[in-house]
């Protein structure tokens, strides 16, 4: 009976192995290689670039707040971004971005040269990047971050042929004349930027392709849905607002434009994470749209220009000052309390004169003049409205009941 006591127990530790749980994603065991270091990290979210699955995460490592965005795949890691605020003193910097490089089971053959890197780091401002086998690491300093970024090369598809609404287009290489940083043309196109730019987008009223030139900035995260669809469509994936990324005027603040990711793999690697010029030829009126407001949205149809890394000796605009106005305050509210059909009675929970880019980024159609009246209003009957109206001429945008929450 004994024998057969053992027999069964032997058995038993052998199903006990063989239903054992699988390994955990490589995003997955990245973050418990740093969970001693205090990482921790909320559900991921599916995005752009390749619809991978994105881990945010927060951690104070050596009494430094930082913010940490993973993406992998289920073969591997793509890369991380780690943030902490500008102005850190640079050997405590190297020292928690030391510590992300040698607790990680990422990247595991170069984990050695990539710690060895950072912890040489100065605290130079700009971008400083160096290569390994597989993958690349870089070190940025600005007035708002310093940010680590590692990844793997590539993990979106640079060999892709970029496509306009499905039309091949090559991408030009040459080297362009720069206009404070940017292409002024490519290929004898004009390249369009600031106000010309966004009157280009707003009179726009077919796909005809234009070429766009503004900054891609460093702590500006491509944007990722809260709920995506389980199996989204082509058109989705190309054209939603909210996998949308930001080309701005200037390498540093400035006025954002938000941009519909296209076709996927025209988004690579060496454009997340940095700041850097560039030159997008974008189009609006997609044939694929499919949702109210879409035709009107800029929408990436390929990279023309990359430039190179950093910002150094490009001179910085100020912040856009606020236009004249033809309407007074009151006014502004009256039309509001009208475009809402709110009566006279209805309480003003808030007004706000800014650019439209900030009040309420990708949510409306692009104006020619980018501020706004936001106001904020509550009928006696309960009810809440969001009215944006043109800073300048009064002039109704949209509406929208009721106002959001946030």
């Amino acid at each position: 009976m004994r024998g057969v006591c053992v027999g069964v127990l032997a058995l038993l530790v052998l199903a006990a192995c063989s239903s054992a749980a699988p390994p955990p994603s490589p995003g997955v065991a990245l973050i418990a290689s740093w969970q001693p270091l205090g990482v921790s990290c909320g559900q991921p979210v599916v995005g752009v670039p390749d619809n991978m699955p994105q881990w945010m995460c927060q951690a104070t490592i050596r009494g430094l707040p930082m913010t940490v965005d993973v993406e992998a795949d289920e073969s591997s890691v793509a890369g991380f971004v780690a943030q902490i605020p500008a102005g850190t003193d640079p050997a405590a910097a190297s020292s928690v971005f030391e510590d992300l490089a040698s607790n990680m089971n990422a990247f595991a053959d170069a984990r050695a040269q990539i710690a060895n890197w950072i912890g040489q780091w100065n605290g130079a401002q700009g971008q400083v990047s160096t290569t390994f086998a597989g993958g690349r690491a870089a070190i940025e300093s600005d007035p708002t971050w310093i940010t680590l970024d590692v990844s793997r090369i590539p993990y979106a598809s640079a060999t892709a042929t970029p496509t306009v609404n499905g039309a091949s287009t090559p991408t030009s290489l040459a080297s362009p004349a720069l206009d404070n940083g940017i292409a002024a043309s490519i290929d004898g196109q004009p390249v369009l930027r600031g106000d010309d730019l966004r009157a280009a987008i707003a009179n726009s009223a077919d796909d005809m392709p234009f070429l766009a030139g503004g900054w891609l900035q460093s702590h500006v995260v491509v944007r990722a849905c809260q709920a995506e669809p389980v199996n989204p469509s082509d058109a989705h994936k190309a054209l939603d607002m909210c996998g949308s990324f930001g080309l701005y005027d200037q390498p540093d603040n400035g006025v954002v434009i938000w941009v519909a990711p296209g076709d996927p793999g025209l988004l690579t690697s060496d454009m997340f994470g940095v700041t850097r010029p560039v030159v997008l030829k974008l189009h609006t009126h997609d044939s694929r749209c499919y949702f109210d407001g879409c035709a009107p949205e800029p929408v990436l149809g390929r990279v023309a220009w990359l430039g190179n890394l950093g910002w150094v000796g490009v001179s910085l605009a100020p912040h856009p000052t606020r236009p004249p106005t033809s309407i007074t305050q009151d006014q502004a509210i009256a039309k509001a309390f009208a475009a809402a059909d709110f009566p006279p009675a209805s309480t003003v929970r808030s007004v706000k004169v800014e650019l439209q880019t900030e009040a309420m980024p990708n949510e409306w159609p692009l104006q020619v003049d980018p501020w706004v009246w936001m106001i904020v209003a509550d009928s006696p009957g309960g009810q809440s409205a969001l009215v944006l109206l043109d800073y300048v001429t009064g002039d109704l945008i949209e509406s929208e009941l009721p106002a959001p929450s946030s």
